[in-house]
């Protein structure tokens, strides 16, 4: 980045800028506007202006005038585009039911309610998430960034295998239970937006996979789990149960919800004893 006081001066290169109208450094002039190697500016009011895009922006700052080429404008750029969607995408998960999204579902919900219940202004969520589409990503993004998080505050450890695979099994009912609404806005634009699907799956299904793992790989470690046990297949199928009975039976199908844990107890017992290690199930089954 190059940086030139106004008036009369030597940039960094050793070029020197002239008040007049004159070239400046080898550069060319006419219409007020003059190039220098390559730079752009106007003689009047230190702006970038919009028929400079595509050959260099700079702006005022503190009496000097700051150049920089494209590059470095779409670096500044991207940095406040990131800095926006770190801090409306949170905010948009914690207020209101996420956004809007759960509470009038995805197609009926406006952009200007979406803004409304994250605090922000409708401009914010086109120009930075591109509209009420690329806010559900990044509330997505977020939501799997914190759920590690989540699982470990609500899963502590337990000693014994029989109660830890219960609880991997027990506690997701709760969980899509409680975010039901919005759960119901992931599935269904999940169906018709592969990019939804891929980002629950691989970001936030994926988290919980790899949870899940973790936990059983300790257990295994301690020999409560067998050592052939594929424990990543494992986290995988109780993931799967977690969505169908906690998601699909308790929601979507509106069956019993006792009648479904009852069933998940089931169902938790199965995969302890087909994960046991010999003997496990004598100790703490």
């Amino acid at each position: 980045m190059e940086t030139v006081r106004r008036g009369s001066g030597v940039d960094m290169e050793g070029r020197r800028r002239e008040a007049g109208g004159g070239k400046a450094g080898g550069g060319k002039s006419g219409g007020g506007k003059r190039e220098v190697g390559g730079w752009k500016t106007q003689e009047s009011g230190w702006r970038r202006d919009a028929e400079l895009e595509g050959t260099g922006g700079w702006r005022k700052m503190r009496g000097h005038a700051i150049w920089s080429r494209d590059d470095d404008c779409d670096r500044a750029a991207a940095d406040r585009a990131r800095q926006a969607r770190a801090s409306v995408a949170p905010a948009a998960a914690r207020r209101s039911r996420d956004a809007g999204f759960a509470e009038k579902g995805y197609d009926a919900a406006t952009t200007r309610e979406v803004a409304e219940r994250a605090d922000c202004s409708e401009g914010l969520i086109h120009r930075y998430f591109g509209g009420k589409r690329g806010l559900l990503l990044s509330i997505l993004d977020h939501k799997a960034d914190e759920l590690v998080a989540t699982l470990e505050a609500s899963m502590p450890e337990r000693a014994s295998l029989h109660d830890e695979v219960e609880q991997m099994v027990l506690s997701a009912m709760e969980t899509y239970w409680a975010q039901r609404d919005f759960m119901r806005v992931c599935v269904s634009q999940a169906a018709i937006d592969g990019e939804v699907g891929r980002a629950i799956g691989e970001r936030v299904n994926g988290a919980r996979v790899a949870f899940l793992g973790e936990r059983l790989r300790g257990h295994q470690a301690a020999g409560r789990v067998a050592a052939d046990v594929d424990v990543e297949a494992v986290a995988l199928a109780i993931s799967g149960l977690n969505i169908a009975l906690g998601f699909f039976a308790q929601v979507a199908f509106a069956m019993d919800r006792a009648g479904v844990r009852a069933v998940a107890r089931s169902a938790a017992a199965v995969i302890e004893r087909g994960i046991a290690a010999r003997g496990e199930l004598a100790r703490g089954g």
